[in-house]
């Protein structure tokens, strides 16, 4: 019987478990050799890390788009249900395309440009007279944080309904990206050295890159129930 579970146990989440063990070799070679070599930085652009996160959210978004639209539109009343895989396929679309080109890095820029420089300054400051320290594009994401959780929040009756065994691996992923905004806003503190500055950016990488895997593999399972009808 004991067998037969961990049978089970790893059909399920195989895919997952994968996902998981590549996040940590990356997060092994970095450590091992970011001094040397910049193609496994996780505080780096246009390296494996990054092209391996990039592919990691488009796979959410495409898979998600065609659970919406291939099963959800045709067969499952629910607008709430529908309104969150749309958000989330959107959501991570846009990820996928920030991931690779480093969109949020430039979106102070943006800001700026549509509201003034001075004007938007003037808003930052106010944080920064607040304690506020860490990079100026978190005050630009913050909103969209909050408006995700709001959406999570407000569909959470509904998805418990629905995804009742797997709502867990959503409520992690919600509580690894609340993480990943609070290790961006230490790891970018002014007040860090090299060395503290690099063992947050670990954290935070790894912390996004494992709550990335999570929503994969709960959009995969998902994806299986409906395609062979896997029975919890």
């Amino acid at each position: 019987m004991m067998k037969s579970h961990s049978k089970k146990f790893l059909i399920q989440y195989l895919p997952l478990l994968i996902f998981i063990g590549v996040d940590l070799l990356f997060v092994l070679l970095d450590l091992f050799t970011y001094a040397k070599h910049k193609s496994f930085n996780l505080d780096g652009e246009l390296n494996f890390p990054t092209y391996y996160q990039t592919v990691k959210l488009y796979t959410v978004s495409l898979l998600s788009f065609a659970y919406t639209f291939g099963y959800l539109w045709r067969r499952y009343s629910s607008a709430v249900i529908r309104f969150f895989w749309l958000v989330l396929s959107t959501t991570t679309l846009y990820l996928s395309i920030d991931e690779v080109n480093q969109l949020h890095e430039k979106s102070v820029r943006v800001a700026r440009d549509i509201y003034g420089y001075d004007r938007f300054e003037k808003f930052s400051d106010i944080f920064a007279n607040l304690g506020f320290e860490s990079s100026k594009w978190l005050l630009i994401y913050a909103p969209i944080l909050v408006l995700v959780l709001l959406v999570f929040f407000v569909c959470y009756k509904q998805l418990y309904m629905v995804y009742k065994k797997d709502m867990y691996l959503l409520i992690a992923v919600i509580f690894f990206f609340v993480l990943v905004f609070f290790f961006e806003m230490i790891g970018t503190s002014n007040a860090l050295n090299k060395a503290e500055y690099h063992r947050w950016v670990v954290l935070e990488e790894s912390t996004e890159m494992v709550s990335i895997s999570i929503l994969l593999g709960f959009v995969i399972r998902q994806i299986k129930k409906i395609t062979f009808f896997i029975k919890d």
